[in-house]
């Protein structure tokens, strides 16, 4: 994995990356404050139909949990709760930056690893 950034962002894509990181930030901001239990969320649909979880079952309670660093209870609603939550983060951090230093930050991974990496997370899913 190779870490670099382009030569500087014309003004109207620093601005675009600005309203990104924004967004990303209200996301968190709405995760850390929601209470799944004792907010009015619909049952799934899937498991009402079926008796069976759907592959997000959980999630909201999973990114609750993780956003309040309770990892291990994260992980027991969804898998894959922490990873999403940490990714939102890390991605609000990497458009902060670019919208700040006016660069484009480039994250190079390796082909190999790539595939490594999409096939981890589609099993993890």
């Amino acid at each position: 994995m190779h870490l670099s950034y382009t030569e500087n962002l014309p003004l109207k894509r620093s601005k675009t990356k600005a309203l990104y990181a924004l967004i990303l930030l209200l996301i968190i901001i709405v995760i850390i404050q929601i209470n799944p239990e004792s907010s009015y969320l619909p049952e799934c649909s899937f498991k009402s139909l079926t008796g069976h979880s759907c592959l997000t079952c959980g999630m909201t309670r999973s990114l609750s949990a993780a956003s309040h660093l309770h990892l291990a209870e994260s992980v027991n609603y969804h898998l894959m709760g922490p990873v999403i939550y940490f990714s939102l983060i890390f991605m609000f951090l990497i458009f902060t930056f670019e919208a700040i230093l006016r660069k484009e930050i480039v994250i190079q991974i390796k082909p190999e690893f790539k595939k490594v990496l999409l096939l981890s997370f589609s099993s993890l899913w």
